[in-house]
């Protein structure tokens, strides 16, 4: 067992993060006749400390022989948030909003740690970004809104983002300087120099997107009988994203799909209950291609469209007993992700179909 290499790959990812959050706000809403106009103010600040371990060595191996040592640090953040909405209601179960708001989303404690995962073998590094800002964005928002009577809702609208310093990751090749076991004697080690995919998460420059949703959902109880139990879920979501980094134009923002969509439909009658529902995440992408590629688009890594059936069925058998079975991921699509074109694949993962079957009792 290779004890150095294996506590050169562990040891990094073992960190420690605190966040600390304070903020107050201030809020004023008038209603004038079908009108009602709601302002708000927040201040946030964001106090980040984390600490994380490198494992160097004297040779720069990072493999054979080395030190742990501690990296430590601080970030903090101090956002303001304004906001104001309108809302004019046409009847009793009908609005028109609009919103204009400011927003944030804050960088993940795995992002901005200064850890380095290496994958010898696999010839890769993942490193934290301890540089990074959280995104920023401006939201406009217009939607309007039908209530059902019988507790559904019809709603549709239309939203602008405008989003700076957006988080996305990097992919770059980098030689490294390596020591590996020699196949002839392997209690001997020989240093190597090997190109090492290294991916970081970096700060974008500006990320403007546009979309419509859709969302409808309502117990059809109007039918007659048992087709009274049929309940219907759908939503849909379109959007067009236009971002660039500081070496990147014209691109889509990474992790943005152009098409997500939701349906569902239930049923409940007399006890027994039964739910079926199918999810679509349209595909995105992962990580962009190394700075100043001349054909950058070709190595940008992508994430397939994927989508999914599950399916659920219980019923009550009286005196608290229910019996119950799920069936999960039926259309055991993959997760496929690529260079460029679908025909370069980088990874694909396999997950199965899988089901459970139980009986319950409630007191």
């Amino acid at each position: 067992r290779d004890e150095q290499s294996n506590l050169n790959q562990s040891v990094p990812q073992f960190y420690d993060a605190n966040e600390e959050v304070f903020a107050g706000y201030a809020m004023a809403k008038l209603n004038v006749k079908k009108f009602m106009f709601l302002a708000g103010l927040r201040y946030e600040r964001t106090n980040v400390t984390y600490k994380a371990f490198a494992y160097e060595t004297a040779d720069g191996s990072n493999v054979t022989s080395g030190t742990i040592n501690e990296v430590a640090g601080n970030r903090n953040f101090n956002f303001l948030l304004p906001n104001f909405h309108v809302k004019y209601s046409i009847n009793p179960l009908t609005n028109l909003r609009v919103a204009l708001t400011r927003s944030f989303a804050r960088s993940s404690f795995v992002a901005l740690a200064p850890t380095q995962r290496i994958s010898i073998v696999n010839q890769e590094i993942d490193l934290g970004n301890p540089d990074l800002l959280p995104a920023r964005s401006t939201n406009f928002d217009i939607m309007f809104e039908k209530f059902l009577k019988n507790v559904g809702i019809i709603s549709g609208g239309v939203f602008y983002k405008r989003i700076t310093d957006f988080n996305f990751n990097r992919n770059f090749v980098e030689p490294r300087t390596v020591n590996i076991r020699n196949p002839a004697n392997p209690n001997e080690f020989q240093q190597v120099t090997l190109d090492f995919t290294i991916e970081q998460p970096q700060n974008g420059e500006l990320a403007n997107l546009y979309g419509a949703e859709i969302n409808i959902q309502a117990n059809l109880d109007f039918l007659p009988g048992a087709l009274a139990g049929i309940g219907v879920y759908a939503n849909y979501t379109f959007t067009h994203s236009e971002a660039s980094t500081f070496d990147r134009k014209n691109i889509r923002l990474p992790g943005q799909a152009r098409h997500t969509g939701n349906f569902a439909l239930s049923y409940d009658w007399k006890g027994f209950s039964a739910r079926a529902a199918f999810n679509f995440n349209g595909g995105v992408i992962r990580s962009l291609g190394p700075v100043g590629t001349i054909n950058a688009n070709d190595f940008d890594t992508w994430r397939a469209d994927r989508y999914q059936l599950d399916i659920q069925a219980s019923y009550n058998i009286g005196k608290g007993f229910r019996v119950y079975a799920e069936f999960i991921n039926l259309t055991n699509r993959p997760e496929l992700e690529y260079f460029g074109i679908r025909s370069r694949p980088s990874n694909i993962e396999y997950y199965d179909w899988w089901n459970r079957f139980g009986v319950s009792y409630s007191f």
